[in-house]
């Protein structure tokens, strides 16, 4: 595994070659600025727009990666429920602003392009720039789509959070809060059970099933303990006693184990 001083020599070396390539493609957008005159459409002011938002993206990127100290951004951008109010401002105008205006800028070059294209494709300075113009389109469209599948993802991680807090609150009780603590608001992504929400039983299943009792005092004093919290079983606790193996555990304890397993 690399280590972390060698991972960040390699963000900067990455940062370092962006950098030297989009100001040699904006030192050459000026010195040919005359030679787009005759187009039909502004497409080399949409070329410097489009440098412009690049470079944004790649601040806001490296920004999010400081902040979490993260060798990516891609990881705090599908979390929409950041503790930083900075975090949270990076990752709001990300996906409120630079995401649609990716959209908007891609559309309006394809429109500009294909006007150059039908229109007077020898109005640029070279040939080498109409095909250039293409090839760029081409990697807008491809932000495009890895901005678009990462919204989708966190849009599909957030429902799913949304989903696994409201079992959690269809199920939770006095009791179970005392021992498992408030359990209705996640964090993030990261604390969702891996199997939850598609594998375990719903909380209107769970809270239908026989078997629950109360601990008796002859029953405590047996010193019996419930082998999901490890804790003994104490004169008035509730209980749950499953009819397919027959063994018998806290209410809460249980109960949360059929909801995430």
């Amino acid at each position: 595994m690399p280590s972390s001083d060698t991972a960040e020599q390699s963000v900067l070396s990455k940062d370092a070659v962006l950098v030297a390539a989009l100001a040699y493609l904006v030192f050459d957008l000026f010195n040919t600025w005359d030679g787009f005159r005759e187009c039909p459409s502004p497409i080399h002011k949409w070329l410097l727009g489009s440098y412009l938002i690049v470079i944004t993206m790649r601040l806001i990127s490296i920004g999010v990666s400081l902040m979490t100290y993260a060798k990516s951004s891609t990881h705090a951008l599908l979390d929409l429920r950041q503790k930083s109010r900075g975090l949270r401002v990076l990752v709001s105008l990300t996906w409120w602003v630079i995401v649609p205006l990716i959209l908007m800028w891609t559309a309006m070059g394809t429109k500009f392009t294909w006007q150059v294209l039908t229109q007077k494709p020898d109005c640029m300075p070279s040939p080498l720039h109409l095909l250039f113009v293409i090839l760029w389109q081409l990697v807008c469209y491809a932000w495009l789509l890895f901005y678009c599948g990462l919204g989708a993802m966190a849009w599909f991680l957030e429902r799913r959070l949304r989903r696994t807090e409201q079992d959690f609150r269809d199920l939770a009780d006095p009791e179970m809060e005392q021992r498992w603590g408030d359990m209705s608001t996640l964090e993030g992504y990261t604390a969702l059970p891996r199997a939850m929400a598609s594998q375990g039983m719903a909380p209107g299943e769970i809270l239908l099933l026989p078997g629950v009792h109360l601990c008796s005092a002859e029953l405590a004093a047996t010193d019996q303990d419930c082998s999901i919290c490890l804790n003994n079983w104490q004169a008035g606790d509730q209980l749950r006693q499953l009819s397919v193996c027959g063994h018998t555990f806290h209410r809460s304890c249980v109960d949360l184990w059929l909801l995430r397993s």
